[in-house]
């Protein structure tokens, strides 16, 4: 096995954990994050070659001056709020009730439970005191 790695062979379960890894972070939203932030430090460097770094940290967060990955970042999570919102008039209704029914098995088979029930009465009474061994 160890032989199969040094030649460059990727286990499955290292691809199965890395494709569950992904597709959590795609399902959290986390790409609109990573996206963000390379926008944010692009235009933190572009701003910064023209001004002072004051100046460009102020343009890149001050929302009026998006560059084009910021727009595109903003638009992505609109079409998808859209997305989430007409998939959510599709979903089943989260109140359905169910029934839970149980069924009682009688210890003895030869005698079904139907409407009698026998009470049985101890022969003898229990020792007083209790035995040691209990």
């Amino acid at each position: 096995m160890k032989a199969a790695r040094q030649r460059g062979f990727i286990p499955v379960r290292r691809v199965f954990q890395t494709a569950v890894a992904l597709a959590l972070c795609l399902s959290l939203g986390l790409h609109w994050a990573v996206l963000q932030s390379v926008a944010w430090t692009g235009m933190l460097v572009d701003y910064s070659r023209s001004g002072a770094i004051s100046e460009a940290i102020q343009k890149t967060f001050d929302g009026r001056h998006p560059c084009k990955l910021c727009k595109l970042v903003s638009e992505g999570k609109k079409s998808e709020k859209k997305q989430e919102s007409a998939a959510a008039g599709n979903q089943l209704d989260p109140c359905v009730q169910f029934e839970i029914v149980a069924y009682v098995f009688p210890d003895n088979p030869a005698r079904p439970l139907g409407g009698q029930f026998d009470f049985f009465t101890r022969s003898r009474l229990p020792s007083i005191p209790p035995p040691k061994s209990a």
